[in-house]
Parts: structure tokens; C-alpha cells; sequence
């Protein structure tokens, strides 16, 4: 947007009774990321006369409707600035007042590559707070290194009972297993804090189970195919099974699993050139 477009969109927001126009204006500020513009934006959602206008939060049924839709926003269009927004108003009382909004944020906080470290001081308190279901996946899907390491001790608290760390394994290594630095993080498991939960740790990454695992999901993560992954990944990968597999220590079905995929992952090798 120009700079006149800018200083319209900002009055909108600070003058506007009408919640569609307000949400507009803050929507079209997200998405084009404008450090100043988004400066503006920031300064309104700590504002309580503004929050009661964007939403109607009386109103359990539509208290967060234009929240969702400006960090959809946020999440589409991920940046420094837009991460520093949302460290922001993740520490913000005023904001936080209303929990439900940090379902929103988080995602949006999550999307931004790497991960700073206030970013990661605000999943670290999320997670002790109660969103450690939501946060998980969001820190494998991130990837970085602050990001993993969030999760890495969030799924190695003792906090957390075993049965919500095979959930949050399932959901949040799954859909990233091929990832090196996801493989890297899974020996470390096995062979530190989880090692009771060796099996839980490997089947993330060697097997799939839908139902058993997600039951009547409807949208139940996805394992990628060893096909695109890197040949560093696949290389890991394929050694790691075979230690699995040497071991001895797996159970049968478990075992069967892990000898399947690294037979994948040899053919995925087998691709690559040279």
C-alpha cells in the first residue's frame, strides 16, 4: 500500500463504529506489512476501546471473529515485524484478557522462520499454561532451532503424563518426520528423557496408524513420503533404522514397520544421483 493508503486504513482503525470496515482496514494492514502500519495495528489491539470494537466480546459466539481473521492474516504474510506484533500483544494484559485470543496468535507467531527467542519465551509459558496441544505442532512444524528446542522440553516435562506425550508425538512428529533436524531430534529422545517412550518416539517416524492413533479426525496429519526429503535426512534415517533394527529391542509389529520404511528410504537414496 502507498503511505496515503497507509494513513486511511489507520484512521479507519482509529475512528470507525463499524466492525466490517475496522476488520478490513486491519486485515489489508496485516497482510501488506508495513513496519509502521503494523505499529499502528499493534497499539490498537492493546486497547481495550478497540478490541470492543473490532469484536463483539460480550458475545461468546462472535468474540474473536475479526481476531481469527487479522491473524490469518499475519499467518499468511509471516515477517520480523509481524513476529515482534505478536510478541507484543502475547504479553500484553489487555489482549490477553480474553485467552481464547492466543489460539489465533500463536499459529501466526509460529509461522514466522527462525524462531526468536521471545518468541519462544511466549510457548514456553503458553505450554505451562495448558496450550502444549496447540504449541506442539506448531514448534515441529516451525523447525528452528528455538522452536525444537521448546518442544524438546516441553515433551520431556514431567508435567506431562505419557499418554499426552504419544498424542503430541503423533500429532506433531508425523507430518515433519523426514525433516533432518526433526530425526535429530528423535534419537535425542530415545536416547535421553524418553527413552520409556522409545516406541511411541519411533513409530512417529517409522509407521502410520490412522485410526488407532486419530480415530474419526477429520483432517488427521499426514505422513510425507521419504520421496521428498533431503538425501542427508534419508541417509540419517536409513542408519537409524538399522540400529533399530540391530537392537533387537522393538516389538515385532514395531520392528516390521521400521524394516518396511527403511526399504522405502533405500529406494528414495537410490534416486538421488551419484
Amino acid at each position: 500500500m502507498t503511505p496515503e493508503e497507509i494513513a486511511m486504513e489507520v484512521e479507519v482503525l482509529q475512528s470507525s463504529p463499524l466492525r466490517e470496515r475496522i476488520a478490513g482496514a486491519a486485515c489489508r494492514i496485516a497482510a501488506d506489512g508495513t513496519a509502521g502500519a503494523l505499529g499502528s495495528l499493534a497499539r490498537q489491539l492493546r486497547s481495550r476501546e478497540f478490541l470492543g470494537r473490532l469484536d463483539a466480546i460480550d458475545d461468546p459466539r462472535e468474540a474473536v471473529n475479526n481476531i481469527r481473521r487479522i491473524f490469518g492474516e499475519f499467518e499468511r504474510n509471516p515477517s520480523e515485524t509481524s513476529a515482534r506484533v505478536c510478541v507484543i500483544l502475547g504479553n500484553d494484559p489487555e489482549f490477553t484478557s480474553l485467552p481464547v485470543r492466543l489460539n489465533f496468535l500463536l499459529p501466526a507467531l509460529a509461522a514466522v522462520r527462525p524462531m526468536s527467542d521471545a518468541a519462544a519465551a511466549i510457548f514456553r509459558r503458553t505450554n505451562a499454561e495448558g496450550y502444549y496441544a496447540l504449541n506442539a505442532p506448531l514448534l515441529t512444524r516451525n523447525g528452528s532451532a528455538a522452536a525444537l528446542g521448546v518442544f524438546e522440553e516441553l515433551i520431556s516435562s514431567e508435567r506431562i503424563d505419557d499418554a499426552d506425550k504419544v498424542y503430541l508425538l503423533h500429532h506433531s512428529i508425523v507430518p515433519v518426520r523426514t525433516g533432518l533436524p526433526i530425526l535429530e531430534l528423535c534419537v535425542r529422545l530415545v536416547n535421553g528423557p524418553l527413552s520409556g517412550l522409545t516406541a511411541a518416539v519411533v513409530e512417529s517416524v517409522f509407521d502410520y496408524q490412522e485410526r488407532p492413533w486419530y480415530g474419526n479426525a477429520l483432517r488427521p496429519p499426514r505422513q510425507p513420503s521419504w520421496d521428498a526429503a533431503s538425501v542427508e535426512a534419508l541417509h540419517y534415517a536409513r542408519r537409524w533404522a538399522n540400529e533399530l533394527l540391530a537392537g533387537g529391542t522393538l516389538p515385532a509389529n514395531l520392528s516390521d514397520a521400521v524394516r518396511n520404511s527403511e526399504t522405502l528410504i533405500a529406494r528414495a537414496i537410490a534416486r538421488y544421483p551419484g
